[in-house]
């Protein structure tokens, strides 16, 4: 704990005010839970249908330059708010802690640099879920990621939504 989050909490206790830490010490967790859990859950788990699980998956997208490039330039990723150094953080907590033993071994973590370039060209497909697929037959042809991944990142429709399709 910094030393400015320690006079912070003090003081709110002697005012009786909540003691609220700066803005700059939320954590990659925090940040994915505001920014992406309320699609993507909060353990990982979507609960739209048409949106992809992360958990004990998303770090098959570390295993290759296309899955690599493909996760930091989408674009709720890229049109984040957040700093660079912070995006970087919350693409690594997605990656190797969501992600679980799906991040291969030795696979490297974003950085912020890696983060600015990716801003700096959002993917521009108008159609990210055949995109998506296309990058899952990728990472499961070159990375042996399991088969399951096609249909895990695939959309999962009901019957009628299927027929109409």
């Amino acid at each position: 704990m910094s030393l400015l989050a320690l006079l912070m909490g003090m003081a709110a206790l002697s005012t009786g005010a909540p003691a609220a830490p700066p803005a700059d010490h939320l954590t990659p967790r925090s940040n994915y839970l505001e920014r992406c859990g309320g699609c993507h859950g909060v353990q990982g788990r979507a609960f739209a249908p048409t949106v992809p699980d992360l958990r004990d998956r998303a770090g098959w997208f570390l295993c290759d330059a296309t899955g690599r490039d493909y996760v930091a330039r989408l674009p709720n990723i890229v049109f984040s708010h957040l700093t660079d150094a912070d995006l970087a953080g919350m693409l690594n907590y997605v990656a190797f802690d969501l992600g679980g033993t799906s991040a291969p071994k030795g696979a490297k973590r974003y950085t912020a640099a890696e983060v600015a370039v990716s801003r700096r060209e959002p993917l521009s497909t108008t159609d990210l879920e055949s995109y998506r697929t296309q990058v899952v037959k990728t990472l499961i042809a070159r990375c042996g990621a399991p088969e399951a991944l096609a249909s895990d990142y695939a959309p999962k429709l009901g019957p009628k939504e299927s027929a109409s399709r």
